[in-house]
């Protein structure tokens, strides 16, 4: 059904307010799932203010349209390789995240998804990636960064606190 030309779509009347959230920091990446005529002039508007975009196709009739800072772009775009609905439960939470949705939700929405591809609840304990390939990178960062917020102890240091623990 064909909307009068006076009546903007909500996306395209959002669009202000998104840039402006964009500007200010507050979010840095959003997605619009759009018509293709309101795709052409929500683009041009990006275009014109500088904004990194990646287009994805959702039917012949509607894409979706990510938006924002240039590296989140790029994260979407490699994340967002088939429609959203096929992306595994680790994608998803990942684009939600980087979307700027609750992070509690995006947890419960992670775990719901995991325990209906496995048929139970036996597997929460069991680490979400079972690809230890595609984990350890991760794990050795966060360990790497971890470390490197600790203090370094001397060895007077040490044997202060050691003397203070002992009570000698």
């Amino acid at each position: 059904m064909a909307r009068p030309a006076h009546v903007k779509a909500a996306a395209i009347a959002m669009l202000p307010h998104y840039l402006y959230e964009f500007r200010k920091g507050v979010r840095q990446l959003f997605l619009l799932t759009l018509s293709l005529d309101e795709a052409t002039a929500v683009r041009e508007r990006l275009e014109r203010e500088h904004v990194a975009m990646h287009v994805q196709d959702v039917t012949t009739t509607k894409l979706n349209l990510y938006f924002g800072q240039s590296r989140f772009v790029e994260i979407a775009r490699r994340i967002a390789v088939r429609p959203l609905h096929q992306l595994s439960p680790e994608e998803d939470f990942m684009l939600g995240i980087l979307l700027g949705y609750e992070h509690g939700q995006q947890c419960q929405r992670y775990l719901e998804k995991v325990r209906a591809q496995t048929g139970s609840f036996a597997n929460e304990t069991q680490p979400a990636l079972q690809n230890t390939r595609r984990a350890e990178p991760a794990r050795r960062c966060f360990t790497a960064h971890l470390n490197a917020r600790r203090p370094k102890w001397t060895s007077a240091s040490t044997e202060r606190r050691t003397r203070f623990s002992t009570g000698a």
